[in-house]
């Protein structure tokens, strides 16, 4: 994983990346919880806030995640984390898309979006082992 250094974000940074996640008409918007700006050597890393950022989704219902068009030309994995139920947790496949949707099961869940640095092994595929940015959404089910 990449290092992450806590630098304060001035007037004259760039924002962070966003990623939107949306089930119905709700919908939550969060800065990076990290993020490194640049290739290296000239990597400057930051992190943003670390509260993970909630929504409400009914079971059954779809539930969007969009990322920002950074993220997607890096790569990014999204990480689920079923409460009390491991064979619906786990990670999809890195993708160079922006937009991904999953089934809200019937108990709370954590997404974790992490972006990836965009290097890809010799067969295509990215390398996994290099993050460099993180999202986190917890997702609770809707009465």
């Amino acid at each position: 994983t990449a290092a992450v250094a806590a630098l304060g974000l001035t007037g004259c940074e760039k924002p962070l990346p966003i990623v939107t996640v949306q089930s119905g008409t709700t919908v939550e918007v969060a800065e990076a919880s990290s993020w490194c700006f640049g290739e290296a050597p000239g990597v400057k890393c930051v992190q943003g806030d670390q509260a993970a950022t909630e929504l409400e989704a009914r079971p059954g219902q779809i539930v969007s995640v969009d990322v920002y068009k950074e993220v997607a030309a890096r790569g990014w994995v999204l990480r689920q984390e079923v409460a009390g139920s491991p064979q619906q947790s786990g990670a999809y496949e890195p993708r160079d898309d922006h937009y991904f949707t999953i089934t809200m099961p019937p108990v709370p869940v954590q997404l974790t979006i992490t972006a990836l640095d965009g290097n890809k092994k010799a067969d295509g595929t990215y390398d996994t082992t290099q993050e460099t940015g993180s999202w986190v959404f917890v997702v609770k089910p809707k009465a």
